[in-house]
């Protein structure tokens, strides 16, 4: 048995002799009196002979948390000889490598915290969607997501046409002055839709319930051109020109002035000031349709020039209202009907009548000639039939009375 088995139980080896102090003529430095003793060649090659494998450590010695190899102890006289490592270095080693893991943890932590906040917000606006996926359910009680609105023809303005308080009250006032009251509760009518335009979508946001004289002036007037645009085709205007802004006296063909000068209801409370709609001139504009009963609404309206369109139908009887105009031109349109059902005799101040180029038809209206003031009309290119009455000559202001590519006689 070795002498390291037997002094196993002895406790610790003993220290290894002091060194000598050296001499002066050899001094030696620090850093060689403490190196490490290596031993010789002959004491590996002893050693060799005598072990096959050497003995374990002594127990003090297997928690050092040193690696030895063979060569870094020897039994030779029961003394062990421990390498002495540069701790120093290795801490630092140690202490660099740790840094350097927290570093590199540190920065992918942070990247997959950036691609998880991208991800989030990527797939919470959709931008990641599948579109070959089924949309999830909403959760119970949530509210459905609310469709984009599709597109809309820029010149077909989107109407709101939601019932509510405020077209109840324009309802409720129109019925009072409409030609066609009915029209008003029919959902397919375009007096339908423009009530609904007027309470939900106007930018005029005119109130239904003020009763003055001049704000149901306002109204009646807007109301009757919003009905002749919304019951034509927006789409087939050539010129629309401002049209469903606030101010209706900017519109195309629109124009305005101070109020007509006539005796009737309610014109006694109009002022010089006060802008009433007297002009409607869109001639040749490409407007398909019908001439609307509550165009009659403009009451004071001098000028009416709507020829050159595709205006169709008979004539509406409230036209006889319209006892402020001056000048009538309808030339060129469709309108059919028997031209002697239309009322002309209230309209006392007309100067100019044009129904030229449509489809009336039966014998001129006795009404006009009873005009006194008339100078100018024109019916050529119509079906009318019969015997021009001898009352034309009682029209002493007319100037010119043309119609040709009838069946008149007389």
């Amino acid at each position: 048995m070795s002498s390291f088995d037997e002094d196993d139980s002895a406790g610790p080896p003993p220290p290894p002799p002091s060194r000598a102090p050296p001499t002066p003529q050899g001094s030696v430095s620090e850093e060689q009196e403490h190196a490490p003793t290596i031993p010789e060649e002959d004491e590996y090659e002893e050693d060799e002979k005598d072990f096959s494998s050497p003995p374990p450590p002594p127990p003090e010695l297997m928690d050092t948390g040193v690696a030895m190899d063979e060569e870094d102890y020897n039994t030779d006289g029961g003394e062990i000889e421990v390498p002495i490592e540069n701790t120093e270095s290795t801490e630092k080693n140690d202490d660099s490598g740790n840094n350097g893991a927290l570093m590199y943890g540190g920065i992918a932590c942070c990247v997959i915290f950036i691609l998880a906040i991208v991800l989030g917000v990527g797939y919470g606006t959709g931008s990641f969607g599948n579109s070959g996926e089924a949309a999830p359910a909403p959760a119970p009680g949530a509210a459905e997501p609310t469709a984009a609105p599709a597109p809309t023809d820029p010149d077909s303005p989107e109407v709101d046409t939601t019932t509510t308080d405020r077209a109840d009250a324009f309802n409720t006032y129109l019925a009072t002055v409409s030609f066609d009251p009915n029209a008003l509760d029919d959902p397919t009518s375009a007096e339908w839709k423009t009530v609904r335009y007027m309470a939900n979508s106007d930018p005029a946001m005119l109130d239904p319930t003020d009763t003055t004289f001049e704000n149901q002036l306002r109204i009646n007037q807007r109301y009757s051109l919003l009905l002749l645009y919304f019951g034509s085709d927006q789409d087939s205007w050539a010129n629309q020109e401002n049209w469903l802004n606030e101010d209706e006296c900017t519109w195309y063909g629109i124009s305005c002035g101070p109020p007509v000068a006539t005796e009737g209801a309610g014109r006694r409370n109009l002022q010089a000031g006060d802008a009433t709609v007297t002009v409607v001139n869109l001639e040749e504009n490409g407007i398909l349709g019908r001439f609307p009963p509550d165009l009659a609404l403009l009451t004071e309206l001098v000028t009416l020039n709507l020829s050159g369109n595709g205006f169709d139908g008979p004539l509406p009887s409230s036209l006889s209202t319209m006892v402020s105009l001056t000048e009538l031109s309808l030339a060129n349109n469709n309108f059919t009907g028997p031209l002697s059902d239309a009322d002309f005799e209230p309209l006392t101040s007309l100067t100019t009548l044009d129904l030229s180029g449509n489809g009336f038809t039966g014998a001129i209206a006795d009404s006009i000639y009873g005009l006194s003031s008339l100078q100018i009309l024109v019916l050529d290119e119509n079906s009318l039939t019969g015997a021009i009455s001898t009352n034309v000559g009682n029209m002493a202001s007319l100037t010119r009375f043309t119609d040709g590519d009838n069946a008149l006689t007389g």
